[in-house]
């Protein structure tokens, strides 16, 4: 009987070593997954430079002042200056634009796009046949904003990258969407806070008077008001030296109003 309880005991101890030594090495995997994945940049730059140049080429007829791409969509599209020019040629292109002049970065950009094929109550996410602006309204959706946090503007030969700070629902008649030639520290700070009252999404990330601002801006349905919206995706100018990596965002008690839609709630 000693012997069996003996033999019993020693099974005992095995086991619980293995589970020990088991737990252990899932512990230093996970680890080493979490190391890596921090080596691995979680939005890349793709340069447009030269993207410009070749639309220049065959599109000699608009003014092109820099590119666009937004990360998690197809938005990947050269930035026109809205002329008469480009009334006239705008069924024939694929394209955003500003209302004003952005031959430089200014402190506050307002880019604009149509929404012609993303217009209900609950916006489609990568839908077919979609352009120009219609798969900005993914930012919409929660699940989409964890995993897509990043723009990249190509402006006079140089590649920025820009961090989300804001996704809003503004009326059309309280803000603006001509970019200005010069923007006080002062207009940006009240820029800044407006923004992030409006916004259905709060962001792990710090803005302020001294950063430099990127809107997209494009129209809307999807509070389905009687007054007219816009739809509004903010993002501040990343510093040279940080690294693109995902960072935290939670829903505001904006949300609701926009969330109650999308379920068809009245």
């Amino acid at each position: 009987m000693k012997k069996e309880a003996k033999k019993e005991f020693n099974n005992d101890i095995y086991s619980k070593n293995v589970l020990v030594a088991v737990l252990g090495v899932v512990l230093i995997s996970l680890a080493v997954f979490k190391i890596m994945q921090k080596d691995v940049e979680f939005f890349k730059v793709d340069s447009r430079v030269d993207n410009i140049k070749s639309y220049k080429l065959k599109q000699s007829d608009v003014e092109v002042e820099g590119w666009l791409r937004v990360q998690g969509t197809n938005i990947d599209y050269p930035i026109l200056r809205n002329t008469e020019k480009l009334i006239d040629e705008q069924n024939n292109l694929e394209y955003v634009y500003i209302n004003g002049e952005m031959n430089k970065l200014n402190k506050i950009n307002h880019i604009l796009g149509s929404n012609d094929n993303n217009q209900g109550t609950k916006p489609t996410i990568k839908g077919k046949n979609q352009t120009k602006f219609d798969q900005l309204m993914s930012f919409t959706y929660f699940d989409f904003v964890k995993e897509n946090k990043y723009i990249q503007l190509t402006l006079d030969k140089k590649d920025y990258v820009f961090e989300i700070f804001s996704v809003s629902y503004p009326k059309a008649s309280e803000v603006s969407t001509y970019t200005a030639d010069i923007y006080t520290e002062e207009d940006v700070l009240k820029y800044v806070n407006d923004e992030l009252k409006r916004s259905i999404y709060k962001f792990d990330t710090e803005v302020d008077k001294e950063d430099t601002i990127i809107s997209l801006i494009t129209n809307t349905n999807v509070l389905n008001t009687t007054e007219s919206r816009n739809f509004r995706v903010s993002a501040k100018l990343v510093e040279n030296d940080k690294k693109l990596e995902n960072y935290d965002v939670t829903k505001t008690n904006n949300y609701k109003e926009v969330e109650k839609q999308i379920k068809g709630e009245k």
